[in-house]
């Protein structure tokens, strides 16, 4: 009876060790995807703010499309673990972003796309991997 009890703990510790782990994992794995996806929209952002004070607006349609691809591939990944509100709030951002664009409006753009960088920079924050988020 005793090697059964204590058969039965070391096969509890190592069960929990191991479900810690890949919670760990999993989490440090959505992190990096998110803080990629957040990092690549913030850059097509600050591509975009850059054409519309140049007044190059078919150079920023072109980093809106480019934000467009990136937000599409990614959008379903990130609804798996992030808050819906925040993934629908960038992808309404963009096309908000892209409307100014199409519109030649140099201020709108220049706005939306500080909101929009804003916006992905929030989409990892809030579900990054930290003490902050933990507890």
């Amino acid at each position: 009876m005793g090697k059964g009890v204590g058969s039965d703990m070391k096969k509890t510790l190592i069960t929990l060790f191991l479900s810690l782990f890949l919670v760990l994992a999993i989490g440090l794995v959505s992190g990096a995807v998110s803080k990629n996806t957040a990092d690549k929209l913030c850059r097509q952002a600050e591509c975009v703010q850059e054409c519309a004070r140049a007044g190059d607006f078919a150079g920023a349609l072109r980093h809106c499309s480019l934000a467009e691809e990136i937000w599409q591939k990614r959008e379903g990944l990130l609804q798996m673990w992030t808050v819906h509100e925040d993934t629908d709030a960038v992808g309404l951002l963009i096309a908000k972003t892209r409307a100014a664009v199409e519109q030649k409006s140099s201020l709108h753009t220049l706005l939306l796309c500080e909101e929009m960088r804003m916006s992905m920079e929030h989409l990892y924050h809030r579900d990054a991997p930290g003490w902050e988020n933990i507890f």
